[in-house]
């Protein structure tokens, strides 16, 4: 099992059970906020699909799969910035 496998592995499970958490959490306080960190764990999932993706996609380009991780790490960050705002 390559190194690739295990990281993407743990990335998805680690996303869904912080979902998970997150929409509890959301439940028990109605905090609107807290939609912003669901979305973030949403997307961190779907990083770790598009490295699992990557690792076995038979013509998987590189670049590809770089950029298309770079765009979800930066809507996990702004997501997680817009859920820390106060207002």
């Amino acid at each position: 099992m390559a190194f690739l496998d295990i990281v993407a592995a743990g990335v998805i499970v680690l996303s869904l059970a912080l979902l998970v958490i997150a929409i509890g959490s959301y439940r028990r306080t109605g905090n609107p906020k807290l939609l912003y960190t669901v979305g973030a764990f949403v997307a961190f999932f779907l990083v770790g699909v598009a490295l699992f993706a990557y690792e076995f996609a038979p013509d998987a380009n590189a670049g590809t799969a770089v950029s298309a991780v770079g765009l979800l790490n930066l809507l996990v960050l702004l997501l997680l910035y817009f859920a820390t705002l106060k207002r």
